[in-house]
């Protein structure tokens, strides 16, 4: 996305704010006919969706060697209600200190960030419109009924141009990144990493084509809604819309999204002799399943007296779903297997779930940047949660570097003249 700044640039240098009150109206699907044939088909998604996909200029403030640094990025989005909610994607808005969007027709705004959810990769901006205003919108599918071979369109603003539409047709309505050949336990482990996309949904792969700067525009069927939240890559991507719509939502509603965190990681019974329930992978430690006595290798058979069967990798995220989605807090009644037959029933208490990566600063006299030291940031380094920062990057000259000892990225700062640091 960075290698167009030059673009962007001059995108942003046309900052003379738009003002002018679009009408208060739904954008109803358009009705598919038998006897319309597909170009017109085309035609009428098109013009349900593309008149609220938005152009998104992002100023981020990113972290080099322990300095902050300002740069431009961007991205694109849909007008999702009638204040101008605009939902795109999280690294879209990562690290992002300003917004500016640019409508399908020319007017600009400023916006500002309403909230994220790096879990999901999704996040809702609003339009800075004069008190009145209102905008016209797209719509997301309340359920998705696609099919592998479906016609799809992907809209944005590719190299922050707008009015892009693909056409392509759905690959897979449920994709993980799990090879039938890999240890799906290997693939789990990735998903503690960053952003941790994919673990409370499976993707929808499509062929339609996708550019720098297409992330967070929509996927949209012929019916003319929204089924998927386009995800830039290599592979082209999109978060499902029903589930989008959800956490858009909720975003929107509260600025984030809470979920509970019971302290373990599950895999699927593919590749295994077992016929029901689902495995436990890995149990974190100070938390709750820990607490309980759940061990790695346990097989979970019920929850709440529910019996369960997760038989494969694209079962697990809707699993994970429904445990996270429990208010924070909740208790959950466990019954497992384990050593042979033998079973158990163990009583969990849920946390509130922490982001994988821990908020940034810039320390500039001592020429360093710390981060906080998330749970999951703890458990990859072997660390105890809740004590010291992480030390992220350093100002090569600056003091921390030319300290005796001299201070490391990867260091963990416990205290400061004898007073510990807690974040």
């Amino acid at each position: 996305m960075r290698a167009w700044r030059a673009a962007l640039t001059a995108l942003l240098l046309l900052a003379a704010p738009g003002v002018s009150v679009a009408a208060d109206a739904v954008a109803a699907p358009p009705t598919v006919t038998a006897a319309e044939d597909f170009p017109a088909q085309v035609a009428r998604a098109r013009d349900a969706v593309l008149p609220y996909v938005v152009s998104i200029l992002v100023v981020r403030e990113d972290f080099n060697q322990g300095e902050a640094a300002l740069s431009l990025s961007g991205g694109s989005g849909t007008i999702v209600d009638a204040a101008g909610h605009i939902a795109t994607n999280a690294h879209v808005t990562e690290n992002g200190v300003r917004f500016r969007v640019v409508l399908n027709d020319d007017r600009e705004f400023p916006a500002r960030l309403v909230g994220t959810d790096p879990m999901s990769d999704l996040a809702v901006l609003r339009i800075d419109a004069p008190p009145g205003t209102r905008f016209e919108y797209a719509r997301f599918a309340g359920a998705l009924a696609l099919k592998p071979g479906d016609a799809v369109l992907a809209m944005g603003a590719p190299w922050g141009m707008k009015n892009s539409v693909t056409q392509g047709i759905v690959s897979n309505t449920e994709r993980l990144m799990v090879s039938l050949f890999e240890d799906e336990t290997d693939y789990e482990q990735t998903l503690g990493q960053g952003q941790a996309t994919a673990r409370f949904y499976a993707w929808i792969q499509h062929d339609a084509s996708i550019s720098p700067g297409n992330s967070g525009g929509p996927l949209v069927a012929l019916s003319g809604e929204i089924v998927g939240t386009v995800f830039g890559g290599e592979v082209a991507f999109a978060i499902p819309g029903p589930i989008a719509a959800d956490v858009v939502a909720r975003l929107i509603r509260d600025g984030r999204v809470l979920r509970s965190d019971y302290g373990f990681s599950v895999r699927s019974l593919r590749g295994t002799a077992y016929t029901e329930g689902v495995l436990v992978t890995t149990v974190d430690r100070g938390l709750s399943a820990e607490q309980a006595g759940l061990r790695a290798g346990d097989r979970i058979v019920a929850v709440d007296g529910e019996p369960l069967t997760v038989a494969k990798p694209e079962e697990v995220p809707g699993f994970r779903r429904g445990l996270a989605d429990r208010p924070i807090g909740s208790t959950i009644r466990l019954d497992v297997v384990r050593d042979e037959g033998r079973r158990e029933t163990l009583t969990l208490k849920s946390v509130e779930q922490e982001e994988a990566k821990g908020r940034e600063i810039e320390i500039a006299s001592w020429g360093l940047s710390v981060a906080d030291l998330t749970r999951a940031a703890a458990r990859s380094r072997f660390l105890e949660p809740g004590r010291g920062v992480l030390i992220q990057g350093l100002r090569a000259g600056g003091p921390a570097a030319t300290a005796q000892p001299a201070l490391l990225a990867g260091d963990l700062l416990l205290s400061v003249d004898g007073q510990a640091v807690k974040d």
